[in-house]
């Protein structure tokens, strides 16, 4: 009868299963590094005027307020409420 051999004393064998284990580990790490350069390169670069303008539109944005109306509280917190009204503004 042959004698057993164990796993753990067969240094080739245990060379040959770390080395596939990092082949695999690092072409996993080069694939997921790929894939975020390409998307970081088409949100910022191919992309880029789109979502300027989206911010832009996110930022700026145009309010009307009433003549007579500027820097007294109750203007303001009625402004701030979204409830603005001509009545409301015709005793400011």
């Amino acid at each position: 009868m042959p004698p057993v051999r164990d796993a753990l004393s067969d240094t080739s064998r245990e060379y040959a299963i770390v080395r596939a284990r990092l082949i695999a580990s690092a072409t996993l790490i080069v694939v997921l590094l790929a894939t975020l350069v390409y998307r970081y390169y088409d949100l910022q670069v191919s992309h880029y005027a789109q979502y300027l303008t989206q911010s832009d539109n996110n930022r700026i944005r145009i309010q009307t307020v009433a003549p007579g109306c500027l820097g007294t509280q109750r203007c303001a917190a009625t402004r701030a409420r979204g409830t603005a009204s001509a009545a409301s503004h015709a005793s400011c």
